[in-house]
């Protein structure tokens, strides 16, 4: 069995032999085990609900949502990641919508650059096929109008897809040092 010896008394002590058998002593450990456990992990376990809140927060979109950091372990480390990936995603977000708003425009005025000598090219053709037109050479300005404008349209189709291949593709710009005298002779 097990002996415990308890000691009272200052300056005379006396000495009393106290033998415990059975399962009190085990219970106990167990008892100040579970006690100690759960006062030490019960503030990880608040600070790991408080991530699962936050990431919950984030799910929702609020990306401007930030998670309090509080400590320096594994689980403070945690939430400074899960902080810079809503950063990173609201940036990210941030850029599409800059780009979108980008093409929107871009679009517009595409759209535009391309109505101008479409309506011209329109309008000499429909003079021709009216026969709104009073000598040859006057046929002939008409057509050559149309076609200008149908060139100058043409190479707006080119510069636009040209654009959207460099965009796409991601192709890279080659720099490379000119002579600005040279250029400019």
């Amino acid at each position: 069995g097990k002996n415990y010896l308890i000691i009272s008394g200052v300056p005379k002590s006396t000495a009393v032999d106290i033998k415990e058998t059975g399962v009190t002593p085990y219970l106990l450990g167990l008892v100040t085990f579970i006690l100690c456990f759960y006062l030490i992990t019960k503030r990880k376990m608040k600070e790991i609900e408080e991530i699962a809140l936050g990431l919950m927060e984030i799910a929702k979109g609020n990306l401007h949502y930030r998670i309090r950091e509080k400590s320096n372990d594994e689980v403070g480390s945690l939430a400074t990641n899960i902080n810079y990936m809503a950063f990173e995603l609201n940036e990210m977000i941030e850029r599409q919508r800059q780009a979108e708003k980008l093409k929107d425009e871009l679009i517009t005025n595409v759209s535009h650059d391309l109505r101008t000598p479409l309506t011209s090219i329109m309008g000499y053709l429909r003079l021709v096929k009216d026969h709104q037109f009073n000598t040859q050479a006057q046929l002939d300005e008409y057509i050559d109008i149309a076609y200008g404008k149908s060139e100058q349209l043409k190479k707006l189709v080119e510069d636009l897809f040209d654009f959207t291949r460099l965009t796409y593709q991601g192709v890279q710009l080659k720099k490379e040092k000119v002579s600005l005298n040279q250029m400019i002779r």
